[in-house]
């Protein structure tokens, strides 16, 4: 018997038209292609993702290093503004707190002791600062006083490392050391504290000598985070009392000593600021007194294998 089918029985269709082999297969080549597109774009995409994030850091790191240069984590006893002034007035000869109203020029020195760090201490007036380059200068040379290393240098390549000034040119770069030393012709020496770029090119403009070294002493303060050499070794530096601005002290020790505990003999001395040298002690070290008399000469093993020197000579306008 024939049954009737209900309307609920029937089967529909949705999307009709014909479905051939090709189609299927074109079809099956599409998703395929669309999914191999998707893997190529994926493999792509992390490498770029990876090499974006590390263009942020690069560029997050620069601007971290640069905004860390030009800070200063130490108090300073001197304004950069001080230190410009302090040169120009002491190169004028006026009637201020650095002009040179103090005699003649000379150099002395006295053996001392403090926490147990022997060291010799020289006192420098009246004089000079100049940089020697390549070799030894001549101490027969009635205008030179005192003489010492000045900056660090690469034995690679014998490149100083950071910047300088020779006679207003402008040599190496880099301020991660944080004491510069500076000159201008016929003036007295100063020693300051930062990265600035004001006393750099007052120095240059003016045609004097600049060396930048370690900080060991800001403001009394003693400068941990400049402490980059390690163990125990003859030291010495250059440093500035506030209460003595026309006087330049050079420092040496006769004992081994870390950084810090040189730095801190220094502070409890009463130096307010010091810069590092490369140096250490030497057994005889070339200097003239007030009578124009040479107490020492430098030993010919302190001449050989340098790459400048810090000069102290006699100012034109002193007697």
């Amino acid at each position: 018997m024939k049954q009737d089918m209900n309307d609920d029985d029937e089967v529909i269709i949705i999307g009709g038209g014909k479905l051939s082999y090709d189609g299927m297969s074109k079809e099956k080549h599409s998703r395929q292609g669309e999914n191999s597109f998707s893997k190529k774009l994926g493999r792509l995409v992390l490498p770029l993702i990876v090499l974006f994030l590390c263009i942020i850091a690069f560029l997050l790191y620069l601007l971290y290093s640069r905004s860390s240069i030009g800070d200063n984590p130490y108090a300073t006893s001197r304004t950069t503004e001080e230190v410009v002034a302090a040169l120009l007035s002491s190169n004028s000869n006026e009637d201020s707190t650095y002009s040179l109203n103090e005699g003649k020029p000379s150099v002395s020195m006295v053996t001392d002791s403090l926490n147990g760090v022997v060291f010799k201490l020289y006192t420098i007036r009246n004089l000079t600062m100049h940089i020697e380059m390549e070799h030894y200068p001549d101490e027969s040379d009635s205008t030179i006083y005192f003489i010492s290393r000045a900056m660090d240098y690469r034995k690679y390549d014998r490149e100083m490392i950071g910047e300088y000034v020779v006679d207003g040119t402008l040599y190496g770069d880099g301020r991660h050391r944080l004491a510069y030393l500076a000159s201008l012709p016929d003036g007295l020496p100063q020693i300051g504290i930062g990265r600035e770029d004001e006393v750099v090119e007052f120095v240059q403009k003016n045609r004097g000598c600049m060396i930048r070294q370690f900080a060991l002493v800001s403001a009394g303060q003693i400068c941990t985070s400049q402490f980059e050499l390690k163990g125990k070794v003859t030291r010495a530096a250059y440093a500035r009392k506030a209460d003595g601005p026309t006087a330049l002290y050079f420092v040496e020790t006769l004992t081994k000593e870390t950084l810090y505990d040189f730095s801190e003999a220094l502070v409890d001395y009463g130096f307010t600021d010091a810069i590092y040298i490369t140096d250490g002690v030497w057994l005889n070290r070339f200097y003239r007194d007030v009578d124009k008399v040479v107490r020492e000469t430098t030993a010919e093993e302190n001449k050989k294998d340098a790459r400048q020197y810090l000069v102290f000579k006699k100012i034109s306008s002193c007697k």
